[in-house]
């Protein structure tokens, strides 16, 4: 027996699927004309016709489709709502610009300090010069890949809380410190910008900032991140190296728009 035939003889959640997705308004369109259709009316013609969809596979696979888009849709809106219950960590990276400054596009970039392919995205996103006066990236450490790396973020998260000027030219020296990250590249940072060793040492027995990372770490693990780096284009989740091209082109809208004022 055909396994489309099989699958409609035994009816399966597959057959209910279609039924639900895609073969009731095909009915109603072939069959039935301005009646209303149910489902059970549907499984019941998939039954009297067990061979439809071996005559009609390419229903089968628009009904996969619709799905998956379904499942992208609701994943999207899902992350609407984390992103919106996760804005004062979000504006925590956010870089003030002038109104006139204001790009149209915001994507946050979860990297790494430790990470090799999220500078090399970064040096690429820089160089594209007319794109990047489109999107503003916001670039969110997370503090995974090392202790080192771990420690910085907190530096970061410190210094944020008592002068954001020097919190970024910190992370922007980070990035330029050689790799693998040691945590005496991260003391000599943190002295550059003149942050004493006793106020280092007060950050890292601090409790807050550790906790702060831990928000951090598991907002990107709601928002589906498994590794550095990974892009939030809007709404749509882009994994692994990505240049402004893709992104642009990934993009899709938060409804609501979580950033907004």
């Amino acid at each position: 027996m055909h396994l489309f035939d099989f699958q409609c003889h035994r009816l399966t959640g597959v057959v209910h699927f279609i039924s639900r997705n895609i073969l009731i308004p095909v009915l109603i369109f072939l069959s039935y004309g301005a009646f209303a259709v149910t489902e059970d009316e549907v499984v019941d013609f998939l039954n009297s016709d067990p061979s439809f969809l071996s005559r009609h596979p390419e229903l089968l696979e628009k009904a996969f489709r619709y799905e998956q888009l379904s499942r992208e849709k609701n994943a999207r809106m899902e992350r609407a709502k984390i992103l919106s219950e996760a804005q004062d960590i979000i504006r925590k990276f956010q870089i003030e610009r002038e109104a006139s400054e204001n790009r149209g596009k915001t994507v946050i970039a979860f990297m790494d300090y430790d990470c090799r392919p999220c500078r090399e995205d970064r040096l690429e996103h820089q160089r594209a010069t007319q794109l990047a006066e489109m999107i503003e990236v916001i670039e969110i450490p997370l503090g995974i890949m090392s202790s080192a790396s771990a420690q910085a973020v907190r530096i970061l998260l410190t210094l944020q809380a008592a002068d954001r000027q020097r919190a970024r030219s910190f992370h922007q020296d980070l990035l330029n410190e050689r790799l693998p990250l040691t945590y005496a590249a991260v003391t000599g940072t943190a002295a550059k910008n003149r942050i004493q060793d006793q106020e280092l040492e007060n950050v890292l027995r601090d409790e807050w900032s550790s906790d702060e990372l831990r928000r951090i770490q598991d907002l990107a693990v709601a928002l589906g991140v498994e590794g550095t780096p990974a892009y939030l284009a809007g709404c749509e989740l882009v994994k692994g190296r990505a240049g402004l091209n893709l992104l642009i082109e990934s993009w899709v809208d938060c409804i609501p728009d979580p950033l907004a004022p």
